[in-house]
């Protein structure tokens, strides 16, 4: 808790320092404070009351039932230990064998390929119980996200690379190396993670035999994505069929709260922040990263020691845990996912201030209607109607209906620019991690399935490229 005050007092101390004599920028900085004031008290003040009020109801409601004879003093004294037990041990629990099971997925067969300062790039093998008649691949830019990259390999029992190499795809997956402790990325920019899509791609292409790939990045590795078709054309026509968004947020003026908190930010704060960052050495913390969005979706409590005491007390099984191994399949989720957007998590996983600003600026700006991107590559500003023109690429969005962060409308840009070359799939019942933490959604006929599967409409665009592309010679880069 101590920590939140903090944060929210920082915040508004940087704000009112960067302001000065602007007072134009007077009512913006008003508006923000009243923003923070009203989602921080209304999260923290308001919704511990009604944890505490919650633990109460749980503790009066089991021994009214003794009252009542329905249950013996000794089953409900026994709950009751349970669950404050549960309850007490939690948070340790969740920075214990939560942090052991994050990003644990390993695969038979997996092997890394090529590295360079920041990233690896480890190729999974199609399944061999797969049918294995796919001659793409699927290519995954990975790298720096908020809270890491690792969620790709969630558990053993959910990685989303999964979905592909059990249809007959490998993977090429570019990864991060590491966390800040094993890695100093802080120099690390759009036009490195540009030239290091272009370096690991040839190596993917090359290995899988020179047939063409599937380019994709999840959420706001998309967008970084499709910065490299743009910054490079000629190399993706050659290496990649289609290039597929998950969850992008291109245009991040209409992605919801977050856009909301972003758009109440004034300009000399922003200035300010992009400032601190630099002489912070280059990193946007992860502090300031967690607490902005846990503002925005109203996750503050949750992640603070009532929050977590609050969690085991609906979970008196946690009381009986003694190691990874006892886990239940559910109680690992669940494990694995609390550590995944902890704060000390956050921590380890820090943004670049040159992938910050590109990212600030998808969410203040946008992308253009003819497809300019807020960022540039070796001098040169970067388009997205240099993709459409110099690429036979097909492109396709997926987003879900019950996405409170990134709506499907964000993709409009995509729509504008790349016309019938581009499919906009909004999956009814995905929310915004359900296509990495619902393998189950990825199953034809399973109930709430995603309808298109996305492997199914990747494969038919793989199939419509082919038939169609153009007699010349494909490059050999």
């Amino acid at each position: 808790m101590e920590d939140l005050r903090s944060d929210t007092a920082g915040l508004a101390h940087v704000g009112l320092d960067a302001a000065g004599d602007q007072a134009h920028d007077g009512r913006s900085y008003l508006q923000l404070l009243s923003y923070l004031g009203h989602r921080v008290g209304g999260d923290l003040g308001v919704g511990s009351v009604q944890l505490l009020n919650e633990v109460g109801l749980d503790a009066v409601g089991s021994a009214l039932s003794v009252l009542r004879g329905e249950r013996s003093v000794l089953d409900v004294g026994g709950e009751l230990f349970a669950r404050s037990c549960s309850g007490s041990r939690y948070q340790a629990l969740v920075q214990t064998l939560g942090k052991k099971l994050f990003g644990s997925a390993r695969r038979e067969g997996e092997r890394v390929l090529d590295g360079n300062e920041y990233f690896d790039l480890t190729w999974f093998p199609a399944s061999s119980a797969s049918p294995g008649t796919a001659r793409t691949g699927l290519f995954h830019v990975g790298g720096v996200l908020a809270y890491g990259d690792p969620l790709f390999r969630l558990l053993p029992e959910i990685c989303f690379f999964d979905r592909f190499t059990e249809r007959g795809i490998p993977v090429y997956a570019m990864e991060l190396k590491g966390d800040r402790h094993a890695l100093d990325y802080r120099d690390l920019t759009l036009e490195k993670v540009i030239d290091s899509v272009e370096r690991f791609s040839r190596v993917a292409f090359e290995h899988n035999e020179r047939n063409k790939l599937i380019l994709e990045g999840y959420c706001g590795l998309a967008p970084q994505a499709l910065a490299f078709v743009a910054a490079r054309p000629q190399e993706a026509d050659a290496r990649f069929r289609v290039a597929a968004s998950f969850v992008g947020p291109f245009d991040g003026r209409v992605c919801g709260e977050l856009a909301e908190i972003m758009g109440l930010m004034p300009e000399s704060l922003l200035r300010a922040s992009r400032a601190a960052t630099v002489r912070a050495h280059d990193y946007v913390g992860g502090d300031s990263l967690r607490f902005t969005q846990d503002v925005a979706l109203r996750s503050l409590l949750g992640k603070t020691l009532l929050g977590r005491f609050a969690s085991g007390w609906r979970r008196p099984d946690f009381a009986r845990v003694d190691g990874v191994e006892s886990l239940t399949s559910a109680q690992r989720k669940e494990l694995a996912g609390a550590y995944w957007t902890s704060p000390e998590n956050c921590r380890r996983f820090p943004i670049p201030a040159d992938l910050s600003a590109f990212s600030e600026a998808l969410f203040t700006r946008g992308v253009g209607e003819r497809g300019e991107l807020p960022a540039s590559y070796r001098g040169r500003p970067l388009s997205l109607a240099s993709a459409a023109e110099k690429t036979q690429l097909r492109f396709v969005g997926f987003y879900g209906a019950q996405d409170s962060l990134v709506p499907g409308s964000t993709a409009k840009v995509l729509m504008q620019v790349f016309g019938e070359r581009y499919s906009h799939v909004v999956n009814e019942n995905a929310g915004h991690v359900a296509y990495v933490l619902s393998p189950k959604m990825w199953e034809r006929g399973a109930p709430k399935c995603f309808d298109p599967n996305p492997v199914d409409l990747l494969l038919a665009l793989v199939g419509e490229t082919e038939k169609h592309e153009s007699p010349r010679a494909t490059p050999s880069n």
